[in-house]
């Protein structure tokens, strides 16, 4: 009997050894397990802040791209609006030249072949010849030419200006004598239908 009351404090002794050993073992894999989570924590905020940097990084990248192109757009805007300009200057210009000698002679044909205008009376078309006719000088929108009489003894000349593309003015100078300094009379005509706007008499 004794030896038995001897035995149960050994087993208890152990078992409490052994209880509190778990007990330990229990604690430390707690522990494990706190600091794994702890970390993975740690990791998955870490992850996220890269994450939300990163993102905030490509919208920084679009917003320059976009302002970027934005100014693209504004630079070739304000090209175009520049050359515009210049485009209908370039188109004037081209409006107000003339283009040949033969231009001219027809323009001043259909001045005084229109019977609505006073000078229509000054020519006797059964002696005009256009053959008459020769090219003094062309400088773009202004012309000069020389007109022989039939019996090739002396002249005259007419010179033509495009003022503006609706508007012509034809000087005429009776006589070689008289150009350039005592023009006989002017003519301002409106393009569209050959008609006189304008008279005006040098004498």
């Amino acid at each position: 009997m004794k030896k038995y009351l001897f035995i149960i404090p050994i087993v208890l002794l152990v078992g409490l050894s052994a209880c509190e050993k778990i007990s330990n073992d229990e604690r430390k894999k707690s522990n494990v397990q706190e600091k794994t989570s702890k970390q993975s924590s740690t990791s998955s905020s870490s992850s996220q802040e890269e994450s939300k940097a990163k993102k905030n990084e490509n919208s920084s990248e679009v917003s320059q791209e976009h302002q970027e192109s934005v100014k693209d757009s504004s630079d070739i805007s304000k090209n175009q609006q520049e050359a515009t300009p210049s485009s209908e200057s370039s188109q004037n210009q081209q409006e107000l030249k003339w283009e040949s000698m033969d231009e001219a002679i027809l323009f001043w044909e259909k001045v005084y072949k229109n019977t609505q205008n006073e000078v229509s009376k000054k020519i006797e078309w059964k002696n005009y010849n256009v053959k008459n006719w020769s090219l003094t000088e062309n400088n773009g929108s202004t012309i000069l030419l020389h007109w022989s009489n039939e019996s090739g003894a002396g002249g005259s000349y007419t010179k033509f200006t495009k003022k503006t593309p609706n508007e012509t003015q034809i000087v005429e100078y009776d006589g070689n004598a008289s150009y350039p300094q005592m023009p006989s009379y002017s003519l301002l005509v409106q393009n569209s239908n050959y008609l006189v706007l304008e008279t005006m008499d040098a004498h």
